[in-house]
């Protein structure tokens, strides 16, 4: 079992430039900056066996009465990350509440290790505040004295995705409980190949905390039409070691045309396939579908009319627009008569380009 040492401290940060509003520098009581608090102005995770991790977590608190921007937690060496800090930065502290963040400590040698974190808020008085960190890599003996530990418990032992589409990720929901009463580092997810695949839920390495549960999901992407089998291997410090998932799924193409495909529907023209605009029906429109299984994106629109006896002007296109599988779009014609002269079977067509193919439609107008 990797050693993992879980701090809790009441964080009070200090900001550049800042005088302490109450306690000496250094002093290991509480110490206000501003509206952030924190116990310490450093933090020391102590003995840390080389490749595993401890872990220290930092409250910060709002102590003012209005909400708090965290913006940003950034720490200058590799040794020492903020958890989950993409996932959970930016956030916002309300007056009064608080923030916890977890701080991993990883060495990789037996040596003492130093660093800096930086945080940096939306608060005038505390923009941008420095913490130092340190901790030392050095081989930890398990005593036995705590024997429980951290211990993992699925909600599954294993998963049969079933049928699951090729080149498609499929997912299935896993729920991971700590049931024993120390925190567990959950290092990574690792399948038998590249099919199998976890769905980025926690940001890893993550701490579960005793009695925590969180939900997550394991994932097949097949490659070919054909069953197959593997495991998904749960890497972590906890008490039993590591855990594999068996996994199955069978490989199937679901799709039945797998591509864009352009069509158009014109309820409205006549029996020769005209959309007929006349002194009865001056407005008129058909439609394009996308009738295949993957996104219709229309490139370009043309319509060719030159008759300014009766003229004829297009709606609906305002430039390239995508169709999802199944829905449509309009597109409207109006004619008109520009003057005296009269107008019989005035011919115009539409061109329509797209990466589902291309079409055309008749325009056709008569005005008396």
């Amino acid at each position: 079992m990797r050693a993992l040492a879980l701090l809790p401290l009441l964080l009070v940060l200090p900001a550049c430039g800042l005088d302490p509003v109450t306690g000496p520098t250094g002093e290991e009581g509480p110490v206000s900056y501003g509206a952030l608090t924190l116990s310490q102005e450093s933090v020391d995770f102590g003995n840390v066996s080389p490749d595993d991790s401890g872990v220290v977590t930092l409250t910060l608190t709002n102590t003012g009465d209005i909400p708090m921007g965290i913006l940003d937690a950034q720490i200058d060496t590799s040794f020492f990350l903020v958890e989950d800090a993409a996932n959970m930065l930016p956030a916002e502290i309300a007056a009064g509440g608080d923030l916890a963040m977890n701080l991993v400590f990883t060495p990789d040698r037996e040596m003492d290790f130093e660093g800096t974190l930086t945080i940096i808020t939306d608060s005038a008085a505390a923009s941008e505040i420095s913490v130092d960190l340190r901790g030392s890599g050095t081989e930890v003996v398990d005593t036995g004295d705590n024997p429980s530990g951290g211990q993992l418990s699925l909600s599954v032992s294993s998963v049969d995705f079933g049928d699951a589409e090729i080149g498609e990720i499929t997912s299935s929901p896993l729920s991971i409980t700590n049931t024993g009463d120390e925190d567990v580092l959950i290092i990574n997810f690792e399948g038998s190949n590249s099919e199998w695949g976890y769905g980025g839920e926690l940001a890893l390495p993550y701490v579960l905390g005793a009695g925590q549960t969180r939900d997550v999901s394991l994932t097949v992407e097949p490659v070919a039409e054909k069953s197959i089998n593997g495991t998904i291997t749960l890497l972590s410090d906890a008490t039993g070691g590591d855990i594999e998932i068996p996994v199955s799924a069978v490989g199937v193409d679901l799709c039945d045309i797998c591509a864009p495909i352009l069509e158009l529907i014109c309820d409205e023209c006549g029996s020769g396939g005209n959309l007929v605009l006349s002194n009865l029906t001056k407005t008129k429109s058909f439609t394009m579908v996308n009738y295949g299984d993957e996104p219709l994106i229309i490139d370009n629109v043309v319509f060719d009319y030159t008759n300014t006896d009766c003229p004829v002007t297009m709606s609906g296109w305002g430039g390239s627009k995508t169709l999802s599988p199944g829905s449509t779009h309009d597109l409207t014609f109006t004619g008109s008569k520009a003057g005296t002269a009269s107008c019989i079977a005035a011919m115009g067509e539409v061109n329509i380009s797209s990466n589902g193919g291309s079409a055309t439609q008749k325009i056709q107008a008569s005005f008396f």
